[in-house]
């Protein structure tokens, strides 16, 4: 049996709980906390936020506010109760310092960017800018826009400036006081990228709306089946 401490379950707490530490020094853009909302609506919400038994943020400051403008009203948490408060401290720093000590096998990248590219999946939510993927994707031969499979590519500044638009949308008065599906929130990127002329945004989310909707028709005419 380890001697480490290991977290033992992820809890559901509503996001008002939450408590910024105030002596945070990583700082996070706007742009930035659009790019992880993105990624909330894109994969879910997979890396629970950090917290310590008096609901203190330790890790995941950007991934609240993040879930604050999905409109979401529960986040997953795990609570790091073993820590002294010098850890903890130290854990703040720690947990973003050492992401980024870490390298990349540029090799590997770029090939895994273009067979996410090749599936037809957009690889900007990954994080990386126009400049970065054209850099690693270089030595193919093809640039994007030589590609039919990229017509649904989109700027960086596009990316989070609709994405941006679409998220106020909903944290509006308009907007519904509940969390937002996947659909909703391509459907509100969509209409909001629309007046802001970012044509191809929005297509690309009107397709993934269309895409999810596809999905469930097959999958209530498999259970027909059954």
């Amino acid at each position: 049996m380890s001697s480490y401490a290991m977290a033992r379950c992820i809890e559901l707490w509503p996001a008002g709980r939450l408590v910024p530490y105030d002596r945070n020094p990583r700082t996070h853009s706007d742009e930035q906390v659009a790019q992880i909302a993105a990624s909330i609506a894109e994969f879910g919400f997979c890396n629970p936020v950090l917290v310590d038994t008096a609901n203190g943020i330790i890790a995941g400051h950007g991934r609240l506010l993040a879930a604050r403008k999905l409109n979401l009203e529960q986040i997953p948490v795990i609570v790091l109760n073993h820590l002294t408060p010098a850890q903890r401290r130290a854990y703040v720093l720690a947990d973003n310092k050492l992401a980024l000590n870490a390298g990349w096998d540029e090799e590997l990248l770029a090939a895994e960017l273009s067979e996410l590219e090749k599936d037809g999946f957009d690889p900007t939510v990954t994080g990386f800018s126009d400049e970065e993927l054209k850099a690693l994707l270089a030595d193919d031969g093809e640039s994007f826009k030589s590609r039919g499979r990229r017509k649904n590519h989109m700027t960086r500044t596009s990316v989070l400036l609709s994405i941006t638009l679409g998220l106020a949308m909903a944290c509006s008065a308009a907007a519904p006081a509940k969390p937002l599906s996947k659909k909703e929130a391509h459907a509100l990127i969509a209409k909001a990228s629309t007046p802001a002329d970012h044509n191809r945004l929005a297509e690309y989310y009107r397709v993934q709306a269309d895409k999810l909707d596809a999905d469930a028709r097959d999958h209530a005419e498999m259970a027909n089946m059954v």
